[in-house]
């Protein structure tokens, strides 16, 4: 009996195994010089979301050199891969952020936004076409295969803290801007090849061209996508006893300190209301499949006393399942052995 008792015991530990919380840190601050990128503070944001992420989850991390775009882009194929059904996967980039000239069909104002590994340089020439950024069609295409992976029941949640706009410049302390750091390229990547006439015309229009949704997927999870500003804007990092942070990670985790994504939404509204002290020039955009509306004016609740796990239940903690089924099994065999005798 008690070999029977742990046998199932360990099957049930395999079991809930399954649905797991994962989390993968991004961050690019400091690049090589060929690539005309200046400083910024990712890495505080790194070791700042560490911290405040919940203990629930298995946390990657991918700083500076580690993050080229072929290690980003395996690693979030690797994720997938490593990914079961209802799973929470959590993916946060602090980088510089920069538009690009395209020609497709699917971009009325002809900009794609990327992301910037730590292999991609600023400007367009003959030695680099921007084959190393990270646009939003081929993280896109990531995330769908990630969300087909962690299925219905499952949640993705990306947040970016990085801007994409060739008006965003990094700042200095002895220049321009009072020494606030902004995080993105100083042009448009590829504004070197066209004329001004056409790249005024692209600059004049892409303002009103930043609306875009996600969409729901049939046998693939919801998905939240959190960004410090419009692609438009500039994005501002924040200065707390003497250390930089981005503003969307620093709001990120004072918001952690109060919510955690076992309420979404309010973690969110108070992400935007740490946002709009923080970084008030600039307007965060959250793209979601689910039913949420921020209200950017109610004010943080008081902090909660724990702040632990996926938005669901205890029910997704494989040790507490473990320890239960174990109790269960005990009783029912006590029980068991007990009408044996009689």
């Amino acid at each position: 009996m008690k070999r029977l008792i742990i046998h199932i015991f360990l099957s049930m530990l395999c079991f809930t195994a399954f649905a797991t919380n994962k989390a993968i840190l991004i961050g690019i601050g400091e690049y090589p010089e060929y690539t005309g990128w200046k400083t910024i503070s990712s890495k505080n944001d790194i070791d700042l979301l560490q911290k405040a992420l919940p203990s629930t989850y298995t946390i990657r991390t991918l700083i500076n050199g580690e993050a080229t775009h072929q290690n980003v882009v395996k690693t979030l194929k690797d994720i997938t891969k490593q990914s079961l059904q209802g799973d929470t996967v959590f993916i946060h980039f602090s980088c510089h952020g920069q538009q690009m000239i395209t020609n497709a069909p699917d971009e009325p104002d002809h900009l794609d936004e990327a992301l910037i590994p730590f292999d991609a340089s600023q400007t367009k020439s003959r030695d680099y076409d921007g084959h190393n950024h990270l646009t939003d069609k081929e993280l896109g295409a990531l995330l769908n295969s990630l969300r087909k992976k962690v299925g219905r029941k499952g949640l993705v949640i990306v947040t970016i803290d990085a801007c994409f706009s060739d008006s965003m410049n990094k700042g200095d302390k002895k220049t321009e801007d009072d020494g606030i750091i902004y995080r993105g390229g100083a042009d448009i990547f590829g504004s070197n090849e066209i004329s001004s006439d056409s790249l005024n015309s692209i600059r004049a229009i892409r303002a009103k061209a930043d609306e875009f949704t996600v969409e729901s997927m049939e046998h693939g999870s919801d998905i939240i996508i959190l960004s410090a500003c419009k692609s438009f804007q500039k994005n501002r990092e924040v200065k707390i006893d003497g250390i930089g942070y981005g503003s969307l990670s620093y709001s990120m985790a004072q918001s952690f300190e109060m919510h955690c994504f076992n309420n979404i939404k309010k973690w969110i509204e108070t992400v935007y209301k740490h946002m709009s002290i923080n970084a008030y020039t600039q307007e965060p955009q959250l793209r979601t499949t689910l039913n949420i509306s921020v209200d950017e004016k109610t004010p943080p609740p008081p902090p909660l006393t724990s702040c632990e796990g996926h938005a669901n239940n205890w029910m997704r903690h494989p040790v507490i399942i473990a320890v239960a089924l174990l109790l269960a099994l005990i009783i029912f065999g006590y029980i068991w052995k007990r009408t044996i005798r009689k």
